[in-house]
């Protein structure tokens, strides 16, 4: 599939979609040539599905996100649950109308989760306001990446585990990225082909990003750029290759770990790191998080950014790399964590 095979292109309308890593099993794409987003008035989030390729319905819940703000917005009120009113029970987890309580006691906890008519169940937030999402739209800057891990997950599906993989897959799934991490001659499992080697290739994106990379996570790092362990150490929660390039011109390697101090004390922050943002992937949200810059002040203006994953059944909000460690902004953090 070539750009002018998109059916934006075909019919003349503008595309907003952009393939992230190049030309890996992916073919050409349309370049982004829109509206670039940017007012500096208006607070900035940033949503991310599909870190680990296995957690499909990571990508449907952001997709599902879109297809509801797109259609909802500018609407006027709709009676969205038929009981003849409008917008009474709106997205705040509680039963505004009453429409739970008169559901008998076994289907007022439809979640199952020992709170009945509580945030998710049947009745709860089901007449939602169509003002609040234009009004939410109109006053945010609001970037969706619905699938980070596009190469990742097309391999799960189509050749790890197949579209019956609930029913017969023999793992728990392909999680990480399709890096090549095997060097002919250099590791112990020579590259012969271009196939996935699949106790040995990938990086886990979600533990590839510079900040406190190599914390204690459980990651897996390896012993020099490019290793690979033949009784499988590099697992799936394996954080990229090591940077042994002196990225500072000091004479040294990795004196000044991305933590945000100045650990050799020279003035500078950062700027000598251990790795880290060494895939497609995780540069394209480092770049989009550098770019964002509405007010030239060489800060971020993303106020928030929400990665959406569905295996452990987990909210966790930072920091995780430390314990005892906490954000300025942790009251809210856990206050919202709590709520979901």
């Amino acid at each position: 599939m070539v750009a002018t095979d998109y059916e934006g292109w075909y019919y003349n309308h503008r595309s907003p979609w952009m393939k992230i890593t190049g030309n890996v099993q992916g073919g050409d794409y349309n370049e982004f040539n829109d509206d670039d987003g940017n007012y500096a008035d208006r607070p900035d989030v940033m949503l991310v599905g599909n870190h680990h390729a296995r957690e499909w319905m990571s990508y449907e819940v952001p997709m599902f996100f879109l297809e509801t703000v797109a259609y909802y917005y500018g609407k006027a009120g709709i009676d969205n649950d038929g009981d003849g009113k409008i917008d009474e029970d709106g997205w705040d987890g509680i039963d505004n109308d009453g429409d739970c309580l008169l559901l008998n006691a076994t289907n007022q906890d439809s979640n199952g989760d020992g709170t009945p008519c509580g945030p998710g169940d049947l009745g709860v937030d089901e007449d939602f306001s169509e003002q609040f999402i234009t009004d939410m739209v109109n006053t945010r800057e609001i970037y969706l990446i619905p699938m980070l891990n596009v190469d990742g997950n097309r391999y799960d599906r189509e050749e790890y585990c197949g579209e019956t993989a609930w029913e017969n897959c023999r793992t728990s799934g392909w999680r990480k990225n399709l890096r090549d991490n095997t060097v002919t001659g250099v590791t112990p499992i020579p590259d012969v082909d271009e196939e996935v080697d699949e106790g040995c290739d990938g990086v886990d994106l979600n533990r590839n990003y510079q900040f406190e990379w190599g914390a204690p996570l459980g990651a897996t790092g390896p012993l020099f750029p490019g290793m690979c362990y033949v009784d499988g150490a590099n697992n799936d929660v394996y954080n990229g290759p090591v940077n042994y390039e002196d990225n500072d011109g000091d004479g040294l390697v990795n004196e000044d770990h991305v933590d945000g101090k100045d650990d050799d004390a020279d003035g500078q922050v950062d700027e000598d790191w251990m790795g880290g943002n060494t895939e497609p992937e995780t540069k394209f949200i480092q770049d989009m998080t550098e770019m964002n810059d509405d007010d030239g002040d060489g800060a971020s203006d993303f106020k928030a950014t929400l990665t959406w994953h569905s295996f452990s059944e987990l909210v966790l909000w930072p920091w995780g790399h430390c314990t005892d460690c906490y954000t300025p902004d942790d009251e809210y953090l856990v206050y919202h964590g709590n709520m979901m």
